[in-house]
């Protein structure tokens, strides 16, 4: 684990950073319901991001809700087209250098897709997932990309 990666400060920079983004797009969404929201996670990738699907796509598409259809979703990664989007960037490129530099980079992807939970559950993100029509069964998610390990399930 990289000793100098300050988890705590990651995670609430991260939580700002979906937040914002939240806000931006929601306008955008204003006639959608969404079904799920996602944090989609890759250290190794420099890759941290929010994803959402919505209603619609998910009644046309219910394998759409599976983790490993994400990169399919309408709005995968929709904060690279926002604003917000560059709050992103130093996240990622933070948390790719923690991981290459880390000694066990199993539990370091672990440890930041833990924080990637706590960002997405944090109260900022739910004032702000609160702007969205959440459909009924709305969940948020984070998962490993290779396990399918969902570090938060909650709607």
């Amino acid at each position: 684990m990289n000793a100098s990666t300050d988890f705590e400060s990651w995670t609430a920079r991260l939580a700002t950073a979906i937040a914002a983004a939240l806000r931006e797009i929601a306008p955008r969404l204003s006639t959608e319901s969404v079904a799920l929201f996602a944090v989609d996670c890759h250290p190794w990738q420099c890759c941290v991001g929010p994803a959402i699907l919505t209603g619609d796509e998910l009644a046309e598409n219910r394998t759409l809700a599976e983790p490993s259809h994400m990169a399919e979703w309408r709005y995968y990664d929709f904060a690279s087209e926002l604003e917000a989007g560059r709050l992103f960037i130093p996240l990622g490129e933070e948390m790719r250098s923690a991981y290459y530099q880390s000694e066990d980079k199993p539990a370091t992807a672990v440890r930041f897709l833990e924080a990637c939970a706590v960002a997405a559950t944090s109260p900022q993100v739910a004032e702000a997932l609160a702007l969205l029509k959440r459909r009924r069964g709305f969940r948020v998610s984070v998962t490993h990309p290779d396990s399918d390990q969902e570090f938060v399930v909650r709607g």
